[in-house]
């Protein structure tokens, strides 16, 4: 039986730990827990104390007692780089051995300095003959170092280190599965010579919105086929209101949450950051919609403490013209064996997907 992976996602404002017994027919939450950082020890993907964050994740283990010291954490920032690369057919484990060869012009860093992986998509017939379709990611060498450092700080062992859009796209799977299948009992199934053509599985737009950072993912039949980092998140409306000098951070984090009057100053503030923030998921959205192979959208799934801002969701429906939904990745998991209220939990889902995902985490 595969040894247990703690999910352990470091945030800007908190690092946070899930435990999940995969071995049931429902995977069941059994610890799950968080320890916030104080202000710019973490921004916008970067650990900018070491020691500080490895401390709170030893806190984290002592507090909940996790049954594993094994941990897979999750890397996004601007020292990832995710690129579609599609290559002439051959096996996977010789495109994987040839990476740095295949990806020299795709990456804006030296192969030396980065670990790669290839996220493998399916196949096109072309005129040249069969190509693959995969995403490559690379993720500066520096960065994943810094993150095992923490975790070994921390008296604990790096089992696995993951891209968070993929740790994302693994805590929705099951329910994703289940929307894609309500979408296509409703269409009728294209018929060809050559058989029946199932049809293209629609792709949901998962948002999972941090602090400084938001992760926009494109999947479709299961696969993350696209992945970006936006660098902006719900700390940059916290800061703007703080800015105006009529409020502390306290105090701006809490008005951002709230019904605020949309023609007074702060309702102002919120509004033009919230449709800048639009504009940011938009443009990445419409960089996929213009790539190949691009399959049609069905919906946003908001995810992340930032998600909860008043007024994020209408304004994205009403900008993007998709359905957004509030994505619950605990809504997938039994809950029956863990220790929380179903009100603490309820708070608590909206930040867990990442570390939900994570306990997952492919283990090389």
């Amino acid at each position: 039986m595969a040894k247990t992976l703690i999910g352990l996602d470091i945030g800007a404002t908190a690092v946070r730990a899930v435990e999940i017994d995969h071995t049931g027919p429902v995977p069941s939450l059994l610890r799950l827990g968080q320890v916030r950082l104080p202000a710019g020890v973490c921004a916008e993907g970067k650990i900018l104390d070491i020691q500080i964050v490895s401390d709170a994740v030893r806190q984290l283990w002592e507090q909940q007692a996790f049954s594993s010291s094994r941990a897979a954490v999750g890397v996004a920032s601007q020292q990832v780089v995710t690129r579609a690369l599609n290559l002439p057919e051959m096996p996977l484990d010789q495109i994987k051995a040839n990476l740095a060869l295949h990806a020299r012009e795709s990456l804006p860093m030296a192969p030396e300095d980065t670990y790669m992986d290839y996220q493998y998509l399916g196949t096109t017939a072309t005129e040249q003959g069969v190509a693959m379709n995969g995403l490559l990611v690379a993720v500066a060498r520096d960065y994943v170092d810094q993150l095992t450092d923490v975790i070994e700080f921390a008296g604990l062992i790096p089992a696995a280190v993951d891209l968070d859009g993929f740790a994302l796209t693994r805590a929705y799977a099951n329910g994703l599965a289940q929307l894609d299948f309500d979408i296509m009992a409703n269409q009728t199934v294209p018929y060809d010579a050559t058989g029946s053509a199932p049809p293209r599985t629609p792709g949901h737009v998962l948002v999972h919105v941090g602090a400084t950072l938001t992760l926009v993912v494109v999947v479709s039949g299961g696969l993350p086929r696209f992945v970006r980092t936006i660098m902006m998140g719900g700390q940059t409306i916290t800061d703007a209101l703080a800015d105006t000098g009529s409020l502390n951070p306290e105090q701006a984090e809490r008005l951002k949450m709230e019904q605020v009057d949309p023609n007074g100053q702060f309702g102002r503030i919120i509004q033009n950051h919230l449709l800048a923030f639009s504009d940011e998921i938009q443009n990445s959205i419409n960089f996929y919609r213009t790539s190949g192979n691009a399959v049609e959208l069905a919906d946003i799934v908001l995810s992340g403490g930032g998600a909860l801002m008043i007024g994020l969701g209408d304004t994205l429906a009403r900008q993007i013209n998709l359905n957004v939904m509030y994505g619950s990745t605990l809504n997938l998991l039994d809950t029956s064996h863990v220790l929380a209220d179903q009100a603490t939990l309820s708070a608590a889902d909206p930040f867990l997907p990442l570390a939900v995902g994570l306990t997952s985490a492919p283990v090389n």
